[in-house]
């Protein structure tokens, strides 16, 4: 599905943080790493909160299942099972997170840092350098940049126009999709970019990537607007302008 593209160890990730680590990757090579930072102290700061209170799930139904009848009858076996299942997953996902960040914070020559990120990996039950050694190799890290930032912008539009309640949520999105691809685009000037090609066997194209990039800024304004940001908006309209569009210009 569009949440579940890579599998690790046997276990999904989502489709945000498929983006930001791709983002991170790509980032780390073209030396710009410190751009990412900022998103992903928040997912992991989400990731971290979740773990706890899937923690707590956990044992609230294992609790509950033992106190309600033992032996374990099947269903309750099944929903043991799919809580383990779940629990392990937003851990190995959190695992990834810390030890892309501590990989950017040795880049930033924060050792402390990165060392305090690959001992929670460690807690966490896994080793950084066995997580990064899986993830999948710069041609695919660059086309997940392009398909991520289309896939979160879709996903985010949705969302806007589903609910107000979603609002919070279809601007992470956006956030994420918005940098994915200006490191994409910083990227065009790299030795990444030397041997990877898209779908149609092009070089990733500046123009289009300006024009996609535009597109989600839009998006990203008129949410900001919607949402009551003005500042915040303007500067999208703004960056808009400076990438060569027309405000009015319908860019998708």
């Amino acid at each position: 599905t569009a949440r579940e593209m890579w599998w690790l160890d046997g276990l999904p990730m989502y489709l945000e943080d498929q983006t930001l680590v791709a983002t991170a990757m790509v980032a780390r090579h073209i030396d710009r790493p410190e751009i990412v930072l900022p998103i992903l102290d928040r997912r992991i700061g989400f990731f971290e909160d979740l773990a706890g209170h899937a923690n707590r799930r956990l044992n609230a139904v294992v609790y509950r299942s033992l106190i309600a009848e033992f032996p374990l009858v099947e269903s309750q076996e099944d929903r043991i099972r799919r809580e383990v299942i779940a629990f392990q997953a937003e851990k190995r996902q959190l695992a990834i997170l810390l030890s892309v960040r501590a990989l950017i914070n040795q880049d930033l020559d924060q050792t402390k840092l990165c060392d305090r990120d690959r001992g929670r990996v460690q807690q966490l039950g896994w080793e950084a350098e066995e997580l990064i050694g899986q993830l999948p190799d710069d041609w695919q890290l660059l086309y997940f940049l392009y398909n991520g930032s289309q896939l979160l912008d879709t996903r985010a539009v949705v969302k806007f126009r589903t609910s107000p309640q979603q609002w919070r949520s279809s601007l992470d999105d956006l956030d994420t999709a918005v940098m994915a691809l200006e490191v994409l685009n910083l990227s065009l000037a790299d030795s990444i970019q030397n041997t990877v090609r898209n779908e149609s066997g092009d070089i990733y194209d500046s123009a289009d990537l300006s024009r996609q990039l535009a597109a989600i800024l839009k998006h990203r304004a008129n949410l900001r607007q919607a949402m009551g940001d003005q500042t915040q908006a303007q500067t999208d309209r703004e960056r808009i302008q400076e990438l060569g569009f027309d405000l009015e210009e319908v860019l998708f």
